[in-house]
């Protein structure tokens, strides 16, 4: 080969390598594992509902948690946003498809491996349902030439991962919008829908369930005159809530035959019956509420989350109180429209 040549050719090649080195890596922000806490509170004053997300960022994370957003379908109303401390960016988009709420943090802000923030908030008159989130490790944007953008001008493997950048996406709860028109039953049939989508994203799991551990959980408890349930009195206990036949079989086969046995009945017009399996229901919730932190006590993992716990607890009242209530002698009073 020519001397020209190779001066040539080793002139391209420290020419290419000094290109690199300029623009630096390409490192996508999606080097982050996330833990949520998804905190729902009901205001019946107002009817609003209060929503918190308390997110750690696990030690195992490479990058700081810079952007968190909820991305909640149907256009549901938000209001009262929480500032975070020392975050950039709050922000509201709504169009007719989703509202996005929107926080950010620059590096000195962003939540570090190890750490948690729990500021962020915002109400809502839309009860719980399944909603997207999309959070970003804080990593610095390459220098790339503009030719090496796509069509769309985002950076390749940098912030086109995901169709709203380079972090990552999941499900969590957030407020959603009923649609017009929805009729008690295709509503029983979202709560069904719910409950199977809690354990298919880990909100809700199995487990052996002892026996002792409910009837414990039932002595510490004035379910029926004290507890938060007390205002649901159309029904009393009976043999249909049998511990060794049903809670021996497995959380999740549990609440599997509540729901079965209220859509039953409310196929065949028992709407009286169907409100008194979603009362056991709801009641039930708030036992494998209970029955978690004993679970959790031996095997460090929980049995309901705090997503899985909003989303059943809330839905199945928004049901209840649209199905009737039997008073003395037979009488009814419809439920709320």
């Amino acid at each position: 080969m020519k001397p020209c040549l190779v001066l040539f050719l080793s002139c391209l090649i420290l020419t290419a390598a000094a290109e690199v080195i300029a623009q630096g890596p390409i490192n996508p922000g999606n080097k982050i594992r996330l833990d949520f806490r998804v905190l729902v509170e009901y205001r019946a004053e107002t009817g609003e509902f209060h929503y918190q997300y308390v997110i750690s960022n696990r030690t195992s994370s490479a990058q700081s948690l810079s952007q968190f957003w909820v991305l909640a379908p149907n256009s549901p109303h938000v209001t009262q946003i929480q500032n975070v401390a020392h975050w950039f960016k709050v922000d509201v988009n709504q169009n007719k498809d989703t509202t996005w709420i929107q926080w950010g943090a620059d590096s000195a802000a962003a939540v570090r491996p190890g750490q948690s923030e729990g500021d962020f908030s915002f109400w809502s008159n839309s009860r719980p349902g399944i909603v997207t989130y999309y959070a970003e490790g804080w990593t610095p944007e390459p220098d790339v030439d503009e030719g090496q953008l796509d069509s769309l001008g985002r950076i390749p493997g940098y912030n086109d991962l995901t169709p709203y950048g380079g972090g990552i996406v999941g499900k969590t709860v957030g407020p959603l919008p009923i649609s017009t028109g929805s009729q008690v039953g295709d509503f029983l049939d979202t709560l069904i829908s719910y409950k199977h989508q809690s354990v298919a994203l880990g909100w809700l799991r199995d487990d052996n369930t002892r026996k002792r551990d409910c009837e414990e959980v039932m002595k510490g408890r004035d379910w029926y005159r004290k507890g938060e349930f007390g205002k649901f009195r159309s029904w009393e206990p009976d043999e249909s809530w049998d511990f060794d036949h049903d809670w021996n079989n497995g959380i999740v086969g549990v609440l599997d035959r509540r729901l079965d046995k209220a859509r039953r009945e409310l196929t065949r017009g028992d709407s009286v019956g169907a409100r008194r399996d979603l009362e056991i229901f709801a009641m039930e919730v708030e036992l494998v509420k209970e029955l978690g932190k004993k679970t959790e006590m031996r095997n460090k993992k929980s049995v309901l989350t705090s997503e899985g716990y909003a989303l059943l607890k809330y839905n199945a009242e928004y049901l209840i109180d649209r199905l009737p209530e039997r008073h003395g002698r037979g009488e009814e009073t419809r439920g709320k429209k």
